[in-house]
């Protein structure tokens, strides 16, 4: 089983989301920032790693927001979902086309990753707002 981290890093009402790059895994999909745990590494270490190397920032890992499983092409992923405060460090795109701050109401404008929009339905349940069907 492959595991993966993400951050939700909310301010002032709005997320960070990153853009995958074109051509690779859900490419050109919008997905809150993270990755897969290397060998040996707790969940909260490897966000913290991912994105200081994916988008160069520095971040307090919070509270566990999220876990569970998900299938994809025959791979099992299991994904842990961190509130997380951005430090600091400017934000440069290394793995990623480009990041925006959304709303939860302007998320549903952009083409998700699939995992992610279960992250989505979980903070407008968290936040009270209707989740739109798929």
């Amino acid at each position: 089983m492959i595991k993966v981290v993400a951050a939700v890093i909310e301010q002032k009402g709005k997320f960070l989301l990153a853009q995958r790059k074109k051509g690779g895994v859900h490419g050109g999909c919008w997905e809150f920032p993270g990755g897969k745990l290397e060998k040996g590494e707790k969940p909260e270490g490897a966000l913290g790693r991912e994105l200081k190397e994916e988008l160069g920032i520095e971040i307090e890992v919070g509270e566990l927001f999220l876990s569970f499983p998900f299938q994809r092409k025959g791979l099992d992923l299991l994904f842990f979902v961190y509130w997380a405060k951005w430090k600091k460090g400017k934000i440069k795109p290394v793995d990623h086309e480009q990041v925006k701050w959304l709303g939860l109401e302007e998320i549903r404008d952009y083409p998700l990753a699939e995992p992610d929009f279960l992250i989505v339905d979980q903070l407008k349940k968290k936040h009270n707002l209707t989740v739109p069907k798929q």
